[in-house]
């Protein structure tokens, strides 16, 4: 759908897709289905809500990694839009609490 321009209704399929697969439920359709919606963001060139979606996938086991976000021709409008680095920043965990 965003590919033929439908971009609202793209973003409500991917919203609803989401929603079947939340992650407290299945971790592993859910980044799934958080791709999905970051390529439905992406094809309609809405970088906020994409670049949204890409931090959940660094910040959770998948395939992705922040080279591919900055190699991958699919990622180029995304790569100059603000904020792009800080989303493929590397996430720290707090450190442990002391005994």
């Amino acid at each position: 759908l965003a590919g033929l321009g439908l971009r609202e209704a793209a973003a409500r399929a991917g919203d609803a897709a989401l929603a079947l697969a939340p992650p407290e439920r299945d971790g592993v359709m859910s980044s799934t289905m958080v791709t999905h919606r970051m390529t439905i963001a992406v094809v309609s060139e809405d970088h906020d809500v994409a670049l949204r979606y890409v931090s959940v996938l660094l910040s959770t086991p998948t395939q992705f990694t922040a080279a591919i976000f900055r190699r991958d021709p699919l990622f180029a409008k995304l790569r100059a839009a603000p904020g792009f680095e800080a989303a493929l920043a590397p996430r720290t965990s707090p450190a442990p609490p002391a005994r």
